[in-house]
């Protein structure tokens, strides 16, 4: 699961139940680059993960949210992305993500609510 500029995933194998999810959490300050109203979520998924995998990045940016995309497609087996299929918008995003998953040859699919839209 990827939400407007977050790095952060959540994978579950199938069958898995919400709370049993892995979490690549990009940075040490990644929660703080967060806007506030976004936070609480952020905590929320966090305290429901199984597995954590803190990448080793003190601060957020390309560089981590880069790493962290790479981190998430090594330890899937399919990816599902809520993509509008728009161009990137920096480095470790949704775009990179599905790029990165195609070229390893990862099976999945893109997604997009007709409700949805970009924020």
């Amino acid at each position: 699961m990827a939400l407007e500029g977050w790095s952060w995933r959540v994978t579950c194998s199938g069958g898995a139940q919400p709370d049993s999810g892995e979490v690549v959490v990009p940075s040490g300050r990644y929660r703080e680059s967060l806007p506030v109203t976004h936070q609480r979520v952020y905590d929320d998924l966090l305290s429901r993960a199984v597995i954590v995998h803190r990448l080793d990045y003190a601060e957020p940016g390309p560089r981590a949210y880069s790493a962290g995309g790479e981190r998430m497609l090594a330890l899937v087996d399919r990816l599902v992305a809520a993509w509008d299929g728009g161009p990137a918008r920096g480095p470790g995003g949704t775009a990179e993500g599905v790029e990165g998953a195609r070229d390893r040859g990862l099976p999945g699919e893109v997604v997009w609510p007709r409700c949805a839209h970009r924020v």
